[in-house]
């Protein structure tokens, strides 16, 4: 069975183009032997080593690509993150798939939170909503980001944990945690703590645009799960055991 399928699938990538009788012929033999895997899977005789085996064959490979996958658009801002960051992280190039939606994203997030937050207070938000969304890449790269911007190890766990010992980071953070864990929703005593601290109806809304920033490479790596290319991070659940 195993054999079939994987078969049928470097069939199908490799004879796209084909007569349209012959492709609609062999597609239909592929939905079958898919169907008939399917029942493999939900079959509880099935060991549990088989049943891995079966979804690595089906499962979406979604590889990084290299420069000469992606159009010109994007090999552009591949040079320009070059020049910048010294290299092309894989998240971003992965979402160079699409460059319109890299340029979106990169002009978006770039400017996201500005004129109300700190570059530490930024990073405080992107750690505490990765942390909601269990991205392991974007923890990883926004601990590294927030060590250069000033917070120590100790300090990006507790962001991560929403038990930081600063009231206005506290304010930021809980909000933050608030928005992107309740599908954007925010309780009223989040809010009036937010604006204790000083913010304004500006603040607010720069809050959510730097959430929905963080929240699409969050995203991103939750469906492609790339390689990642920063520092690991602990668990918080390896910190506290």
């Amino acid at each position: 069975m195993l054999f079939y399928v994987y078969n049928c699938l470097v069939f199908f990538e490799k004879n796209l183009y084909r007569t349209k009788k012959s492709y609609l012929r062999e597609l239909l033999s592929i939905h079958t032997g898919l169907f008939v895997l399917h029942l493999c899977i939900v079959n509880s005789t099935q060991t549990t080593s088989t049943k891995f085996l079966i979804k690595k064959i089906i499962m979406a490979n979604i590889q990084v690509p290299t420069r000469d996958q992606v159009d010109t658009k994007a090999q552009g801002i591949f040079e320009n993150l070059k020049k910048q960051l010294g290299t092309v992280p894989n998240l971003y190039a992965t979402i160079g798939y699409s460059s319109d939606a890299l340029e979106s994203f990169l002009g978006f997030s770039g400017s996201a939170g500005k004129g109300t937050f700190s570059n530490k207070e930024v990073e405080a938000i992107k750690l505490a909503v990765s942390q909601v969304n269990e991205c392991q890449y974007c923890l990883a790269a926004h601990t590294a980001l927030a060590k250069m911007n000033g917070f120590d190890e100790a300090q990006t766990l507790e962001l991560r944990a929403a038990t930081i010992n600063d009231a206005r980071l506290g304010a930021i953070t809980q909000l933050a945690r608030e928005v992107a864990g309740n599908q954007g929703k925010a309780s009223t005593r989040a809010i009036d703590n937010f604006l204790a601290q000083g913010f304004d109806e500006k603040g607010l809304i720069d809050l959510i645009a730097v959430v929905i920033a963080v929240t699409f490479t969050n995203y991103v790596h939750g469906v492609t799960k790339v390689p990642v290319d920063f520092p690991k991070t602990e668990s918080l659940a390896e910190v506290s055991a």
